[in-house]
């Protein structure tokens, strides 16, 4: 989807993500980016950021975008989450050593392999 310049005011994107903050506890964002043409011409650029982990689950990060006509209706939507490809069963046999914090040696005598030194 690409918007034609003199559109753009007619566009919304939203999207979710999480940051880590530095005490190390996720936060949930929320950033909205829109365009406003004003009556003399010019254009104001806005976004707005709100943290959402209160109010909703994180389930990967997601783009939608909405354009103005006649209603706003939403045109694309992107979640991260849904694409995502199954792990293989290496990687799954991974997963729990990873979780309980095994170092790299300590993985590969798990799994009986050779650590990469």
């Amino acid at each position: 989807m690409v918007a034609e310049p003199e559109e753009l005011h007619l566009y919304r994107y939203v999207f979710q993500y999480r940051l880590q903050h530095a005490d190390g506890r996720y936060i949930h964002v929320h950033n909205e980016k829109e365009m406003l043409r004003l009556k003399n011409g010019l254009v104001l650029y806005y976004f707005l950021l709100r943290d959402i982990s209160g109010e909703t689950v994180f389930s990967g990060v997601k783009v939608t975008v909405y354009k103005d006509g006649m209603g706003e209706k939403k045109i694309l939507e992107y979640n991260a989450a849904s694409k995502l490809s199954r792990l293989t069963s290496h990687e799954a046999e991974l997963i729990p050593l990873m979780r309980q914090g095994l170092s790299v040696k300590e993985i590969a005598w798990h799994l009986g392999i050779s650590p990469i030194q």
